[in-house]
């Protein structure tokens, strides 16, 4: 969970900063609260532990429905191109392209 909540908040908060000094003193902050709150859950190595990725697309139940979930290692672009021709193949086929 507290991987989790690392993820969010980059994502959330990080990804919309456009300067350099400000991702920078987001990171320092985000660390400091990221250890005083979560380095009991796993030590902060784990927690900080790269890459740090979640997503809702790449793993789904047997009825279809998305599982939010770690991706583990990035050797994840085989099952991203998988997913986007399917998506795209199903768009094509509501539009009639």
């Amino acid at each position: 969970m507290s991987r989790l909540w690392v993820h969010e908040c980059e994502r959330v908060f990080r990804d919309r900063m456009v300067n350099e000094a400000d991702m920078q003193k987001f990171d320092e902050f985000r660390f400091a609260v990221t250890k005083k709150y979560f380095d009991d859950c796993g030590g902060i190595a784990n927690i900080e532990e790269r890459p740090l990725l979640y997503t809702s697309f790449m793993t789904s139940t047997p009825e279809d429905v998305p599982v939010y979930c770690g991706v583990q290692g990035y050797d994840v672009s085989s099952n991203m191109r998988w997913h986007t021709r399917a998506h795209t193949e199903a768009s094509q086929k509501h539009t009639g392209l």
